[in-house]
């Protein structure tokens, strides 16, 4: 990654002529295309670094510096899939028909829990998921105490940390 700083400093180099493009490179290491691509964004946004995309999710709650902090045991992860019959006849990027989802929690000790539904997968199917993955978990720091998933809208809400301490696994991170 190329910082801010040396970005800016190459095209005001540039710009004012005190050194020639290609010992201008020499010196940062990086290739003529990168420079062009560099001043383009530049040029269009007046800054060196690209905005985040609109399409971005939440910011993350727990990083892998943070998941290294728990034992492999307390940690529970938890995933969704979706397939149909017609995955390899595919022509518009979906699915006409037989689209099933699937959704597992896996631990050091493999799945403990799994929810197979027809159709997509939605808030209350999630939902279910946890209804019984969370029997399988324990006290916070104690086996399966953490669930780690990814970042998707149907996994916030205020109902996911009721089903939590419903259970009696009142620690929350949403």
């Amino acid at each position: 990654k190329i910082s801010p700083d040396v970005k800016l400093a190459t095209i005001r180099l540039y710009k004012q002529g005190i050194l020639h493009l290609r010992e201008i490179l020499e010196c940062v290491g990086f290739s003529r295309h990168t420079f062009f691509h560099i001043q383009k964004l530049y040029e269009c946004t007046g800054n060196v670094v690209k905005p985040r995309s609109a399409f971005t999710g939440h910011p993350r709650n727990l990083n892998l510096e943070d998941m290294a902090q728990y034992m492999p045991d307390e940690l529970c992860f938890i995933d969704e899939t979706s397939v149909d019959e017609h995955t390899s006849f595919w022509r518009y990027g979906h699915a006409k028909k037989s689209r099933c989802a699937s959704m597992r929690a896996l631990s050091i000790d493999g799945v403990i829990a799994g929810h197979v539904i027809e159709g997509s997968l939605c808030w209350k199917g999630y939902l279910h998921l946890l209804e019984h993955s969370f029997p399988q978990c324990e006290a916070y720091l104690s086996k399966h105490s953490v669930l780690v998933m990814d970042n998707t809208r149907i996994h916030h809400g205020a109902e996911i940390c009721e089903l939590a301490e419903r259970f009696g696994k009142c620690h929350c991170c949403v």
